[in-house]
């Protein structure tokens, strides 16, 4: 079962929640005083310093908390983290392997656009805010090409067969 650490580390009431709001101020606030995340979203991945800072507040609580996690569930044969900077914030170091997963430019653009409901250029900010595909195809032990996803369970399990 998937573990969305970031999401319960940032509810009202904890210091991840308390750190983002004290450097984003009141106003990224729902009325339920929960983070308005979208907001969030459109605050940080149109400035490189606020996306920098929030970074920063993220790998401070979220870093050490996924460690603990993925130390907990060694009993498995296998864990996977979905970790969206993992080679910035060093958790690569705790992988034996990692998959890249990529796709094309404008079908990233079209599926953040879909998943968020956001607007053209709001979802090439953020896309313009990520690694290319050559930083996943340099620094990956596997990539993933999610293009297509007929093919995507092909290579997932390839990748598995491998290992």
């Amino acid at each position: 079962m998937p573990i969305k650490l970031q999401e319960s580390l940032a509810r009202n009431g904890n210091e991840y929640y308390k750190e983002i709001v004290k450097t984003f101020g009141q106003e990224i606030l729902r009325e339920d005083f929960e983070i308005n995340r979208e907001k969030l979203a459109g605050i940080v991945f149109f400035d490189k310093n606020k996306k920098e800072e929030l970074d920063k507040i993220t790998y401070k609580y979220v870093v050490p908390k996924i460690i603990e996690e993925a130390n907990s569930t060694s009993t498995f044969e296998f864990s996977v983290i979905d970790v969206p900077l993992l080679f910035e914030t060093n958790l690569d170091k705790i992988c034996d392997k990692t998959i890249g997963v990529i796709a094309d430019r404008n079908a990233c653009v079209e599926r953040i656009m879909k998943r968020d409901n956001i607007d053209k250029k709001t979802a090439i900010a953020r896309i313009d805010n990520q690694n290319k595909e050559n930083f996943f195809k340099e620094k990956c032990n596997y990539c993933i090409f999610n293009n297509n996803e007929n093919d995507l369970e092909y290579q997932i399990q390839d990748i598995f067969s491998r290992t």
